[in-house]
C-alpha cells in the first residue's frame, strides 16, 4: 500500500511534464490526454487544470477550455494567466459580457498591452464602443503593434450608428485604402460628397480594387458626374461581366446619361443571364418604351406580368404601347385597368388615360 502511494506521487508530475512537453511539440490532443489523467490524479492540481484549458484554447475549442480555465481559478483565485486566457476565451465563443470581469481583474494584476486590447472588445462588443475607445487606445500605446485594433473600434462605432467616431478613426488611417473607403462612404451618406470621392480618388490610385473603384463611380453618381462614372462601370462590368448589380450599375448610367441605345443593351443582357428578377425587366421596359420601341417594350412588360409583378405603372406603360400599335381593344381595357390600380395615386397618367380611353370607346363603337 506504501508502495502505491509513493508511485501516485511520482505519477501526477511525471504526467504534467509529459504534457507540457507534447504541448510544446504541438501535440494538442496527446497534451490533453495527459493533462486530463494529471486532474485526475490531483483534483487539487490548478496548474493541469490550466494546461488542460491552455490545449483546448490552442487547438481552437475555446467552449472546450473555459470549464478548464474556470476549474484552475476554483483552486487559486489569483492566478493572472488563467482570469486573462479565461477572457479570450469568452470573448472567442462571443460573450464578451462575461469576460470582461476576468479581464479587469488580469489588467489590474498585470496591465498589459493583451489584457487591455482584449478588455477594449469586450466593452465595445456589449454596444459600447465609446467606454472602450480609452482602452483601444492605451493598448496601441503599449504596443504599436494592435493599432489596426482601432479600425476594428471603427467598425463598431458604425454598427452603433456614431459615425462622426467611426469617420474620425478612418482618418488615423490615410494610408490604407479600406478605411479610406468605409469613409469615403460614410461621408456620401453624411453628404460630403465632395470629400468622399477625395477620399476615394486617394484610395484608388494608391491601391484600386474592385471595391473601391465601385465605391468610386457611385460617389460619382451622387455628385451628378455621370461621365466620370460610365468609364469606370464599363471596365467593372469587363472584370466581372455576371455580375448583376454592377451590369445595373452601369445600365442606370447609361440611361441617365440618355444613352438609351447602350443602357437597353445592358438590362437585354440581365434579362438574359437573371430572368427571373424583375426590376431587370423593369429597366429594360422603361428604357423601350423611351425608344419607341413598343413591340419589345410589350415582351418586357409581357415578363413582369408572368413574374407576378405587375403594378398600376407596368399596366400604363402597357396601354401606350398598345395604343401605339393600334390595339385598340387591349389598349383600352389596359387603360380602364390601370385606373382601377392607381386609385388616384397617379394624376397625370390618370388624366391621360380617362381621355384615351373615351377616344378609344368612340373609335370601337363607330368601327
Amino acid at each position: 500500500m506504501w508502495l502505491l502511494w509513493l508511485t501516485l506521487l511520482a505519477q501526477s508530475p511525471d504526467l504534467l511534464t509529459q504534457g507540457d512537453q507534447a504541448l510544446d511539440a504541438k501535440q494538442y490532443e496527446r497534451a490533453i490526454e495527459l493533462y486530463t489523467q494529471a486532474a485526475h490524479e490531483d483534483p487539487k492540481d490548478y496548474a493541469a487544470e490550466f494546461q488542460l484549458g491552455l490545449a483546448y484554447s490552442l487547438l481552437g475549442k475555446d467552449g472546450e477550455a473555459v470549464p478548464h480555465y474556470k476549474a484552475s481559478l476554483t483552486l487559486k483565485p489569483d492566478l493572472t494567466e488563467a482570469q486573462l486566457n479565461l477572457g479570450l476565451s469568452l470573448l472567442r465563443v462571443k460573450d464578451p459580457a462575461a469576460a470582461q470581469p476576468y479581464l479587469e481583474s488580469a489588467l489590474a494584476a498585470k496591465p498589459t498591452a493583451t489584457a487591455e486590447s482584449a478588455l477594449a472588445k469586450a466593452v465595445a462588443r456589449q454596444g459600447n464602443p465609446a467606454a472602450a475607445e480609452p482602452h483601444f487606445r492605451k493598448a496601441v500605446a503599449m504596443d504599436s503593434t494592435r493599432r489596426d485594433d482601432l479600425l476594428e473600434l471603427a467598425s463598431l462605432y458604425e454598427a452603433a450608428h456614431d459615425t462622426e467616431h467611426a469617420m474620425a478613426i478612418y482618418r488615423e488611417f490615410p494610408d490604407r485604402p479600406q478605411a479610406q473607403e468605409r469613409l469615403s462612404v460614410l461621408l456620401a451618406e453624411a453628404g460630403h460628397t465632395d470629400e468622399a470621392i477625395t477620399a476615394l480618388e486617394a484610395a484608388v490610385a494608391k491601391s484600386p480594387t474592385e471595391e473601391n473603384r465601385l465605391a468610386l463611380a457611385q460617389a460619382y453618381v451622387r455628385a451628378n458626374q455621370l461621365a466620370k462614372a460610365e468609364p469606370i462601370a464599363a471596365m467593372l462590368v469587363s472584370l466581372e461581366p455576371r455580375d448583376r448589380e454592377t451590369r445595373l450599375f452601369y445600365g442606370k448610367i447609361l440611361r441617365d446619361e440618355h444613352k438609351l441605345q447602350q443602357a437597353a443593351m445592358q438590362f437585354a443582357l440581365l434579362t438574359e443571364s437573371h430572368p427571373e428578377t424583375v426590376e431587370n425587366w423593369t429597366e429594360l421596359g422603361n428604357v423601350l418604351m423611351a425608344l419607341e420601341d413598343y413591340p419589345q417594350a410589350l415582351v418586357a412588360l409581357d415578363h413582369i406580368r408572368a413574374l407576378g409583378a405587375d403594378n398600376a405603372g407596368a399596366v400604363f406603360y402597357r396601354a401606350i404601347a398598345q395604343d401605339h400599335l393600334k390595339q385598340r381593344k387591349e389598349a383600352l381595357e389596359s387603360y380602364r385597368r390601370f385606373l382601377t390600380l392607381s386609385q388616384g395615386k397617379l394624376p397625370n397618367q390618370e388624366f391621360q388615360a380617362r381621355q384615351r380611353a373615351r377616344i378609344l370607346e368612340d373609335d370601337l363603337k363607330k368601327h
